[in-house]
């Protein structure tokens, strides 16, 4: 074995004393070391959690109602509704462009939602089966969301609810813009969902496609968008290039005349997506503010240790030590304080953060940070990766400090008081 591991092992934490108190006592210079190692960690611990849960909850929202790839029509405008058709042609590009993809048309439509007393201006979303249907089916506040089943039901937000005073059961007139024409309809609240998205959510009215086909005026394969889904966020920017790109060429090679337009979920949630971005740079500067203060409470220490171990110090160097391993008896000393730091850390910033995604204690405002509570989510590469960078980073830190040791005389160290 390393005569510094043996020798930096064999040595204790405790204060100088009787034999009963060594066995209670910790220094304090240790107790500082280890916990502000455990601080500094616990820090880090919580600020990626939430960070990264953050960044994952709004992601998931935007991606819920805009999905990742969107195809339109390029004649699309405000006056007309301008359908396109999901032919087989048409599914067979998506399928091969996108092969692992989930497929979902959805038919937009502005319309006004009245009540004897208010009105709200809103686009009723007709949906289907898919990322979107499963993701406002689980934002659902109250009820049950609209299906094929029940063709009048509809499913509006709780910032509409409240703007109408109504709620579920109740009956709602919905008046529609469909190419020049108004229609009318009278839809039964079937469900309120709350995404805490208030950007989104006064803007949608969900209803099953199959009734808003209907208002339109479409076949079943017509709809005024497609959502793909189930890409990595990565590849998103390519296969959407991609995507509109053979969608040309099958348009042109089949004559068709279907003219379509790809979008996808990073230039349509842009702001948001920017938004997050700097949520990292925030998180940068604290792991560079917590990883300075553990070095400096590591460093204090690591003086400390070598002062009250002066005369040792002189009789090692008197036996024929070197100042190296000598040393590497303070080096491995000052890492056992690291890795118990690291343990403690380990247990209250991950046991907080365990807390905090099954309870959900701490709240949040929704109409300033689009959630009603703070999420929390780490990985365990991520948990990994910081231990140990925090492992190399000490390492790093304590060489330099380290030879103070070479300064000290053997003579005069021996006689250290």
């Amino acid at each position: 074995m390393n005569i510094s591991v043996y020798i930096g092992r064999r040595l204790s934490f405790r204060t100088s004393g009787t034999e009963t108190e060594n066995k209670r006592r910790m220094s304090p210079s240790v107790a500082i070391a280890v916990g502000g190692i455990a601080l500094s960690l616990i820090v880090m611990l919580i600020s990626i959690a939430v960070v990264t849960g953050f960044k994952h909850e709004i992601k998931r929202k935007v991606e819920g109602f805009n999905s990742q790839i969107q195809i339109y029509p390029q004649s699309a405008s405000l006056d007309r509704l301008s359908p396109i058709s999901l032919t087989s042609e048409t599914a067979a590009v998506i399928a091969q462009t996108v092969p692992e993809a989930s497929v979902s048309p959805t038919v937009d439509m502005p319309g006004i939602l009245k009540t004897d007393s208010a009105f709200q201006g809103i686009v009723f979303r007709g949906i289907s089966a898919g990322k979107s249907y499963d993701f406002i089916a689980s934002q659902i506040e109250r009820g049950k969301m609209v299906s094929g089943e029940d063709p009048n039901a509809i499913a509006i937000s709780s910032h509409t609810a409240k703007a109408l005073g109504i709620d579920t059961c109740e009956r709602i007139f919905a008046h529609f813009f469909s190419n020049g024409d108004l229609r009318t309809r009278r839809f039964t609240v079937a469900a309120i969902y709350d995404t805490h998205f208030s950007d989104y959510d006064k803007q949608f009215a969900f209803v099953d496609i199959g009734t808003m086909q209907r208002l339109a005026g479409f076949d079943s394969i017509q709809c005024t968008g497609i959502e793909i889904n189930g890409v990595a966020e990565k590849e998103i920017p390519t296969l959407s290039t991609e995507l509109a790109q053979n969608l040309l060429s099958e348009s042109i090679a089949s004559g068709s005349g279907q003219v379509l337009g790809v979008d996808n979920v990073l230039r349509s949630g842009a702001p948001y997506f920017s938004w997050l971005d700097l949520l990292d740079t925030n998180v940068v500067v604290i792991l560079i503010l917590m990883a300075l203060v553990a070095g400096f409470t590591l460093i204090s220490s690591l003086f400390i240790l070598i002062l009250e171990r002066v005369r040792l110090i002189g009789i090692l160097k008197a036996i024929g030590a070197t100042n190296s391993q000598i040393r590497g008896i303070f080096i491995y000393m000052s890492e056992r304080l690291v890795v118990w730091g690291l343990i403690i850390g380990n247990i209250i910033g991950l046991g907080f953060v365990w807390l905090q995604h099954t309870t959900r204690f701490i709240p949040l405002d929704p109409e300033s940070y689009y959630l009603s509570y703070v999420p929390v989510e780490i990985g365990w590469e991520a948990i990994l990766l910081l231990n140990l960078s925090v492992i190399a980073i000490s390492c790093g830190i304590l060489i330099l400090p380290s030879h103070m040791v070479s300064t000290l005389s053997p003579a005069e160290s021996i006689r250290y008081e």
